[in-house]
């Protein structure tokens, strides 16, 4: 739930509702009992200016992200013995 200060008192408080509001709790600023502003994080207000992210981009995000980190995944032999390899059952129509 966000936390609200009236303008008076977030300027009294300046570096407590930025420290709130960088942890991830919304400020609202009020002018006279009215809402007139939000405070946000800059990673939350970063992440809406740059829309929503497609799938490809969050895979090739994770991929860079694995390179990175140095873990080798190979999947031939983390799905190896997983999949039934006989020919399977008769179909006629």
């Amino acid at each position: 739930m966000p936390k609200s200060y009236s303008i008076a008192a977030a300027r009294e408080r300046f570096a407590e509702v930025v420290d709130r509001a960088a942890s991830g709790t919304p400020v609202r600023i009020s002018r006279r009992g009215k809402p007139v502003a939000v405070l946000v994080a800059a990673t939350w207000f970063d992440a809406q200016e740059r829309g929503p992210t497609t799938f490809w981009e969050a895979y090739q995000a994770f991929r860079k992200e694995l390179e990175r980190t140095g873990i080798d995944l190979r999947p031939d032999e983390v799905f190896e013995g997983v999949r039934d390899k006989s020919p399977g059952r008769d179909f006629r129509f």
